[in-house]
């Protein structure tokens, strides 16, 4: 509660909230028919020990499960985040 939150407010504001604020509340941020199934699975209980989203079990996005093996981090594979170039205003 570093921040003043239980680990499940923390969780909560990140999903649910987040969809929210996204005007996406519909479509993802929550369990529910008809929403995204993008999960991830967690060994643990998170909602008690935040530290614990740390030990990912499953990926699943768009209702298929994803090798985690790919979605690790290489530096020689990842180029990294690359701001557009900025738009000239015409005269």
């Amino acid at each position: 509660m570093e921040a003043g939150l239980s680990p499940l407010e923390a969780i909560t504001i990140a999903t649910k909230n987040a969809a929210l604020l996204m005007n996406a509340g519909d479509e993802w941020g929550t369990l529910a028919p008809g929403r995204a199934a993008n999960l991830i699975l967690i060994a643990g209980r998170p909602d008690k020990n935040i530290s614990e989203t740390r030990q990912i079990e499953m990926v699943i996005q768009a209702g298929k499960i994803l090798d985690r093996e790919k979605l690790k981090f290489d530096v020689r594979r990842d180029g990294g985040f690359r701001a557009a170039a900025p738009v000239s205003a015409t005269k």
